[in-house]
């Protein structure tokens, strides 16, 4: 799928630890964009929760970095049944702004019905420019598509199809 040329996704190689308290699926990927990179680690954990640590990191003296992140989770089927709020990655300044570093760091957060994480096998993150309004439109979009396919998909129990597509 395109979405142009300032979206980026990059999907993240899913690796599950069963024989820790909270088995987990994760990942990370960073993004080349105008003026440096936007990096991002997600974490999804059992029990629904989702930490994002991201970075940003400026390469030019005079241009920063904005970004954003979201995550959308799949099932072993390649379905996509949930797609996270978007997160701020924090703005890095250009390497001779005085106003902000220009390599910063931060955390985010969002949720998911446990019995929906439970069955999600892959992890698909969006890094996006946060200065255009195409991540809106690729959000919209994905989030769209979620929740037809939540509505049209017979063959999940029915605690993970109510929880389906559904933030918390």
């Amino acid at each position: 799928m395109k979405f142009g040329s300032i979206i980026y996704a990059v999907t993240l190689v899913a690796s599950l630890f069963s024989n820790s308290a909270y088995a987990e699926i994760s990942g990370s990927g960073d993004v080349r964009m105008q003026g440096g990179v936007a990096r991002a680690n997600v974490h999804l954990y059992t029990d629904g929760s989702i930490i994002f640590t991201t970075q940003a990191s400026s390469a030019e003296n005079y241009k920063g970095v904005k970004a954003n992140v979201f995550v959308v989770a799949v099932d072993s089927q390649g379905r996509s049944l949930y797609i996270s709020p978007v997160i701020n990655i924090p703005t890095a300044c250009g390497r001779r702004d005085p106003s902000c570093h220009h390599d910063v760091t931060g955390v985010g957060n969002a949720r998911m019905a446990p019995e929906l994480a439970a069955i999600i096998t892959r992890l698909d993150v969006y890094i996006s420019g946060r200065t255009t309004d195409n991540w809106r439109h690729t959000w919209d979009t994905i989030h769209s598509g979620i929740e037809e396919t939540c509505n049209a998909v017979n063959d999940l129990p029915i605690p993970v199809k109510l929880k389906c597509g559904k933030q918390l």
